[in-house]
């Protein structure tokens, strides 16, 4: 879904990027509930994919976030890591 430059790539049906989603969703509840540190926000990345779908760059996120462009580009590993566990 999201490609080596933090770009969205939507190359799937809907019913397809549902299907994707409820994995990506049940992988970073699993994940957080293994881990024993900091949780991930699910909404969090959530929002981070709807942002660079609506073609938003790291530094616009962030500070609509009120984080550092750091934490957005970890958020985006985090979405890019678990998208490639799952397919």
């Amino acid at each position: 879904l999201i490609n080596s430059m933090g770009k969205v790539d939507k190359h799937y049906s809907d019913i397809e990027y549902r299907e994707l989603m409820e994995k990506f969703d049940s992988r970073v509840k699993k994940e957080n509930k293994e881990g024993g540190g900091k949780k991930t926000d699910l909404k969090e990345l959530h929002y981070v994919m709807d942002k660079l779908v609506e073609g938003y760059n790291q530094s616009e996120i962030a500070k609509e976030m009120g984080v550092t462009q750091n934490c957005i580009y970890k958020k985006i590993l985090r979405i890019k890591n678990t998208f490639n566990r799952i397919l």
